[in-house]
């Protein structure tokens, strides 16, 4: 007699019982005890109730920390809120089903205390009382050495090179969306450079030159009108030249001479065609120097100290306005590409592996004397350069 198996969920009236294994499992849900709160502009603390059948989870963002406390109850974390009105939606997850929680926070302060606000904190984050132009916090804002502001109050300019700041970089600096030009060059700064700083869209010039800066270059891609960009001399992790520099279009000086880069030279940066100047000096590069024939409004080309091989393309000798060259000490080799030079005033190419004839060009030029081209290499005639001829600063061009 053949036995037939009932399935569990088998539905069977009989006598007004129903087998119970046949119910549905039941839908996700998740609901929260409110879905609009208002918080005050100084921020705080509060906790919600949710309610769900299912594990659920929630993230935050930038001005609000969501954890969950436990299976029933989240915690908010607002910041202080230093700009005007501002709103977040939080959002609990449970599988499928979501609850949305809206956060509003009130304006604490105008835009231009917004300001002043900030820059209090960077001067408390950089050791203020220890720098060689302190901000005396009791004055107007218009007194406080290198700052500059608008008729409106907002800060657009701050100056504070070689002022023995110390510390890490205070991220209240990305809170002052009016700044076009920030120069913290020559301190004592540590740490990461924060990746808030791809908000100040009004940047044009900006200087982190010679600190001690340690992690990666961040994303700068949104700083389109920027035009000046020097992240030399600091300790950032050995990466490649990053991407987001082609898409710069509007730079004219960019220097990351010393600052960790590997790789090969990307050809992208020949989009940057109002370049006049740029150092990537001392950097553990590889390859050959790309195509960059489209850069005619270079004046300075340093790529010295930075393990280039190959040969010095032939664009080189037809740049208009390139003053100022120096390629040397890498590992490039063969002749110096023919051309007709016609700016050129100061040229470095020694200690390389290069053979062959200088070109006319370059031996008529009148500055030949202060020309650094033979040593090191196997080239002929090399009457006019020697290890006594007068030496020229690298930072002629600054």
């Amino acid at each position: 007699m053949n036995k037939k198996i009932i399935p569990a969920c088998f539905l069977l009236l009989f006598g007004g019982w129903l087998l119970s294994g046949c119910s549905k499992p039941a839908a996700p849900s998740i609901a929260a005890e409110v879905q609009t709160l208002e918080m005050p502009a100084a921020g705080g603390e509060v906790s919600v109730s949710v309610s769900a059948n299912k594990a659920w989870t929630v993230t935050g963002n930038e001005w609000i920390t969501a954890t969950k406390a436990d299976d029933h109850t989240l915690t908010l974390q607002v910041a202080p809120n230093r700009q005007t009105a501002r709103s977040a939606t939080i959002v609990c997850v449970a599988e499928t089903a979501q609850a949305a929680i809206t956060v509003w926070q009130r304006e604490a302060v105008t835009p231009a205390q917004s300001d002043s606000l900030a820059l209090v904190e960077i001067y408390r984050a950089g050791g203020g009382d220890k720098w060689t132009h302190r901000w005396y916090l009791s004055q107007s804002l218009y007194q406080w050495a290198g700052v500059t502001t608008d008729s409106d109050g907002r800060v657009v300019g701050l100056n504070l090179s070689n002022n023995n700041l110390s510390g890490a970089f205070s991220e209240d600096l990305c809170l002052l969306d009016k700044l076009q030009s920030c120069l913290l060059n020559d301190n004592r700064l540590t740490g990461a450079i924060p990746d808030g700083l791809n908000r100040l869209t009004q940047l044009q010039i900006l200087d982190l030159s010679n600190n001690s800066f340690t992690g990666s270059i961040p994303s700068m891609e949104a700083l389109i009108g920027l035009r000046m960009l020097d992240l030399s001399e600091n300790s950032f992790e050995a990466a490649a030249m990053p991407a987001f520099l082609a898409s710069l279009t509007q730079l004219e000086d960019l220097r990351l001479k010393r600052a960790s880069l590997t790789g090969q030279l990307p050809a992208g940066l020949r989009s940057l065609t109002k370049l006049h100047t740029l150092d990537l000096s001392y950097n553990a590069l590889t390859g050959e120097i790309p195509d960059w024939s489209a850069l005619t409004s270079l004046r300075v080309l340093y790529i010295y100290h930075a393990g280039l091989s190959g040969s010095i393309p032939a664009f080189i000798a037809s740049l208009p306005k390139l003053e100022w060259l120096a390629l040397d000490n890498n590992r490039l080799t063969g002749a110096i590409p023919n051309g007709s030079y016609p700016a050129l005033a100061q040229l470095w190419l020694n200690n390389n592996n290069l053979t062959g004839a200088i070109p006319a060009a370059i031996k008529a030029n009148p500055s030949w004397s202060a020309f650094h081209v033979c040593s090191g290499n196997s080239l002929t005639d090399c009457s006019g350069d020697s290890a006594n001829a007068k030496k020229l600063s690298r930072k002629t061009y600054q």
